[in-house]
């Protein structure tokens, strides 16, 4: 089950229930206000809210967050810039090689986790910023169409991140193949 940052749903008189909010066009947690003409916290509101009714499932999948895309919410960047682009490049590319498979469903149930630690992490700026160059070099080498270089790089980003993270992880039971998040 996909981890969703509930700590920012909106409720009906906040910004993702408004039909001024632009939900294609997003800065990490923040909407693009066509009234105001600004970016704004989804969960913020004002009083010329115009209520519109939204699913919430899709405002869910607006909360949802990997480890690059909480690398830009954190450093406040542009998500649907580079290298945030070129990430989402390789992981269709990964997702079509058959080599890659199965990290890519690794990536799926750890790299939200993972995106969950760093962002309660009290160095979480510090730590996000030391890391985009590494960022930058996958997306260069995405550029290049050299991608199994760039999954390797991409690779070991995330497992120093999950290396940071590992001490959170409870295991159940060998027999279970559980995985319990404190």
């Amino acid at each position: 089950m996909a981890k969703v940052h509930y700590e920012y749903m909106p409720c009906e008189k906040d910004c993702g229930y408004c039909m001024y909010a632009n939900m294609s066009d997003s800065k990490g947690i923040k909407i693009y206000c066509r009234e105001h003409r600004g970016y704004y916290p989804i969960n913020d509101n004002c009083r010329k809210q115009r209520y519109v009714e939204r699913d919430s499932r899709d405002i869910e999948k607006f909360l949802r967050w990997h480890v690059s895309t909480m690398m830009g919410q954190v450093l406040n960047m542009d998500l649907d810039s580079k290298p945030f682009t070129s990430i989402r490049i390789l992981k269709d590319y990964a997702s079509q090689d058959e080599n890659l498979k199965k990290y890519v469903k690794l990536y799926d149930s750890y790299g939200e986790w993972i995106a969950t630690g760093l962002f309660y992490d009290l160095d979480r700026t510090k730590i996000a910023t030391s890391l985009m160059p590494i960022l930058y070099k996958v997306s260069d080498l995405i550029d290049k169409n050299m991608m199994n270089e760039a999954f390797n790089e991409y690779s070991k980003l995330v497992m120093l991140l999950y290396n940071r993270y590992v001490h959170t992880l409870n295991y159940n039971s060998p027999s279970q193949n559980k995985v319990k998040i404190k």
